[in-house]
């Protein structure tokens, strides 16, 4: 009998993207993860759950991270994290997360991730840049996740995304999903 493909989802964007929405929908479609600390640190730091130990077979697994990495403000090797997964014996599979600029950036600055919201862009163009490249170069399953998109048509959307990267649909929302951006648009 065949062994089932291991897979890892990996959900990436820049700070404030909405990695942790997404990350919350992977879960409740059925993949195995963290999508938050809460506020809270755990395993002696900030990471993740897979940061400190690998995984014990479980599939699918969802991991998250943002770029530049908060609170270290780390540009990290994605090669080198890509490639730990697959140590593992996992497929890595890409959910990327975008969402308007200008919102993004306003948020990244109101948690205090960058010190300007004019930074907050500059560095949001770098990520994708980043990201890009490193799905350029790895050929991934990948889908780039619109945050507008979600909010707009949140189960289609989330559907649609999960569907790409071979997870299971949902067959309702699992939370309510509400408009982050409003707060950050001019008036």
């Amino acid at each position: 009998m065949p062994r089932k493909k291991k897979i890892c989802i990996v959900v990436i964007g820049a700070e404030s993207s909405g990695t942790r929405l997404a990350t919350r929908l992977c879960i409740a479609a059925g993949c195995h993860g963290e999508a938050t600390a809460l506020g809270q640190q755990q395993y002696g730091g900030w990471p993740q759950k897979y940061d400190v130990q690998e995984p014990e077979g479980e599939t699918p697994i969802v991991i998250r991270r943002t770029m530049p990495y908060h609170p270290y403000r780390d540009w990290f090797d994605l090669h080198t994290f890509s490639e730990r997964i697959e140590g593992w014996g996992y497929e890595v599979r890409v959910v990327v997360t975008v969402r308007e600029l200008g919102a993004v950036a306003a948020s990244q600055r109101a948690h205090f991730y960058t010190e300007s919201v004019e930074r907050g862009e500059i560095e949001c163009d770098r990520v994708h840049d980043i990201i890009d490249d490193w799905l350029t170069e790895q050929e991934y399953k990948h889908v780039w996740m619109d945050y507008e998109d979600l909010i707009k048509a949140p189960l289609k959307t989330i559907n649609s995304t999960l569907w790409k990267v071979g997870i299971p649909k949902l067959t309702k929302l699992p939370f309510r999903i509400v408009d982050g951006n409003s707060k950050y648009m001019e008036k």
